[in-house]
């Protein structure tokens, strides 16, 4: 065992969530170790790895992949990192790297809305929070100052302080598509953590419209700006630092983390708080793995509840063709949505969700359906131009319950 090391407090896992954290703790006075089991890399290099990627549609293409710290990838061929065991594809996506997956977000930051927190008792689904909506609504401002969001005010989540962003500039697209459906549905703002003027040393959004898979001048935040301030102040990252077991003491509780680096080195940590920040994959899959006399079953899994109840945004997508050029791909990739079925009565019969206009260009897959027509030459030309200027695109964005079978557990090998 090389480089044993003592600090107060060990995170592991440096995306947003981690980092912040970590930046937190280093300004109450804490000594904080920052672990990341990917690579650090730079925005550069990494705008660079798109432009050079023949796989455009793959939100991963830009980011580095190892075996000493594998994530899923699906495309070109899917990698079988993630092992599919129940009846319907859970294809999710995340980064090892340091920054995590919100590299690669489109920086969407809504907040709840009140009745979130009551679902059980306004309308018989799910169970209550022990804690409601005020309690956490100075906490979502905090963040929000931290990250630079701007929306619509009125969304159905109340504020006691305005957004600390204005509005990026409304597209062409958003314009259009809000002035045709007004007023049986009002289009309103997307929260997001994206610039409209200089703020936190970063530029204004100019539209590229490149938000995902990677905003080429970091006008959007990410969690790699996050690891960036942690290391400001203070917080010690080591990158590819693979955590493979947690230690726990005589109490039970975890006391040390056990890492290899990337020449399969272990290195032990001893901390008196250990914070967990993977992912909702990769956290369970540590607990699980580190079993002892104690917890034959990994740590803190005496009841089998670790890793159930896994959740996502899944999502239907639709796309068609309108009546008129509203030109997509100028602008935010995700700039507004439909929010009139967040909540209501209907929660008592089936998900609330939110529809999502996008405003991604569509030249490449209205190309790719060109030329699976059959068109070329000057006829094709005509055809992209007409039909990527017309195509529409929305999904569903839909709540959903936990369920415990839906869940993470430790493959075979």
């Amino acid at each position: 065992m090389s480089n044993e090391q003592v600090v107060d407090v060990v995170v592991v896992g440096a995306g947003i969530c981690g980092s912040l954290l970590a930046t937190r703790l280093a300004r109450a006075g804490r000594s904080v170790l920052l672990l990341e089991s990917g690579p650090r890399k730079g925005r550069g290099e990494l705008v660079q790895n798109y432009r050079e990627s023949a796989f455009k549609s793959d939100f991963m293409a830009p980011y580095p992949y190892s075996e000493m710290a594998p994530h899923p990838r699906f495309s070109p061929t899917p990698n079988d990192y993630l092992e599919q065991a129940g009846p319907h594809a859970y294809q999710a996506q995340y980064i090892r790297m340091l920054g995590g997956t919100s590299w690669h977000w489109a920086a969407q930051m809504w907040r709840y809305v009140p009745n979130d927190f009551r679902t059980q008792s306004l309308y018989g689904v799910g169970v209550d929070w022990p804690i409601g909506y005020d309690d956490l609504e100075e906490y979502y401002y905090q963040v929000e100052v931290i990250t630079g969001v701007g929306g619509e005010p009125d969304n159905g989540s109340p504020r006691s302080k305005p957004f600390p962003m204005e509005r990026v500039p409304a597209s062409y697209l958003q314009q259009r598509v809000t002035e045709r459906l007004a007023p049986e549905y009002r289009v309103i703002d997307d929260s997001t953590a994206r610039n409209s003027r200089s703020y936190g040393g970063r530029p204004a959004c100019c539209g590229n419209n490149n938000c995902m898979p990677i905003c080429p001048i970091d006008a959007q935040y990410h969690g790699g700006l996050a690891a960036q301030e942690a290391e400001a102040e203070g917080v010690e990252i080591v990158t590819e630092a693979v955590v493979y077991r947690l230690e726990h003491d005589s109490q039970g509780r975890i006391s040390a983390v056990h890492y290899y680096d990337w020449d399969k080195t272990s290195h032990k940590v001893t901390a008196q708080t250990v914070v967990l920040a993977a992912n909702a994959i990769e956290t369970p899959k540590l607990l699980l793995m580190s079993t002892s006399d104690t917890f034959a079953d990994g740590i803190a899994n005496a009841r089998d509840n670790v890793g159930r109840n896994l959740c996502d945004h899944p999502a239907i997508s639709v796309s068609f063709d309108v009546d008129e050029p509203v030109w997509p791909g100028r602008g935010p990739v995700s700039p507004c949505s439909i929010g009139d079925f967040r909540d209501g009565d209907f929660r008592a019969e089936h998900a609330p969700f939110r529809l999502d206009i996008s405003n991604g260009s569509k030249v490449a897959s209205v190309t790719k359906e060109l030329l699976a027509e059959g068109y070329h030459g000057r006829a094709l030309d005509e055809q992209v131009r007409y039909r990527a200027a017309r195509r529409l695109a929305l999904k569903n964005a839909m709540e959903q319950l936990p369920d415990p079978e839906n869940r993470v557990t430790l493959s075979d090998q």
